[in-house]
């Protein structure tokens, strides 16, 4: 029987151990690409990802994310605007101009600015 009660009190120890530290969002990140398409000039992917307490990644968990041009709206050719997945995609029209991105998520305390 006391066997059975320090199993379960380790059982909840641990789950809850788990929960704060592994899959609780801590920060939100976000992740640049640049590459170039086959058929495409140079073409930039933004996707934002959740952080757990110790700095990794939180597995089995995307974040939504909402992507609104500030500045240089002109400038640039959205491909891909993915609001559930986090991504956003777009290719250069004209690299002069400066394009400024801000990001809009349920775990951020304010929004994310991105310049480029």
């Amino acid at each position: 029987m006391n066997k059975l009660i320090v199993i379960f009190v380790v059982s909840i120890i641990l789950a809850v151990f788990l929960w704060q530290y592994v899959f609780l969002v801590y920060e939100v990140k976000i992740n640049k690409k640049i590459f170039t398409e086959k058929e495409k000039d140079e073409c930039v992917e933004i996707s934002v990802y959740p952080i757990n307490s110790f700095g990794m990644k939180i597995p089995f968990k995307e974040i939504k994310a909402m992507f609104v041009i500030e500045e240089g709206a002109d400038a640039i050719e959205i491909i891909e605007n993915d609001f559930e997945s986090g991504k956003f995609k777009f290719q250069w029209k004209d690299k002069k101009n400066k394009v400024t991105i801000k990001i809009i998520t349920d775990f951020s305390l304010f929004p994310i600015i991105e310049k480029m």
